[in-house]
C-alpha cells in the first residue's frame, strides 16, 4: 500500500508533460540503491553496523532538515 500511495502522490502532483521524466528518476532510486550499500557494507565491516546505521540516520536527518527549510512548499502538496 505504501508504494501505491507514493506512486499516486507523485503522479497526481506532477504536471502531465513531466510525469514520464519524474517517474524515471523515481525508478532510478531503486536501481541505484544497491550501489549505496557497497560503501555502507564496507563501513559496517570496519566500524560496526550500529555506528553505520547511526551515521546514516544522522545524514538522512540533516538532509531532510535542509530540504524542509529550503523548500517549504513541499509540505503543502496541493
Amino acid at each position: 500500500m505504501f508504494m501505491i500511495l507514493i506512486n499516486s502522490l507523485i503522479m497526481s502532483n506532477t504536471d502531465e508533460e513531466l510525469v514520464g521524466r519524474v517517474m524515471s528518476i523515481y525508478t532510478w532510486t531503486f536501481g541505484l540503491m544497491p550501489l549505496a550499500m557497497i560503501p555502507a557494507g564496507a563501513f559496517a565491516e570496519f566500524f560496526g553496523a550500529p555506528l553505520t546505521v547511526t551515521i546514516s540516520g544522522g545524514i538522512l536527518t540533516l538532509f531532510l532538515i535542509l530540504v524542509t527549510l529550503s523548500r517549504p512548499g513541499l509540505r503543502r502538496l496541493e
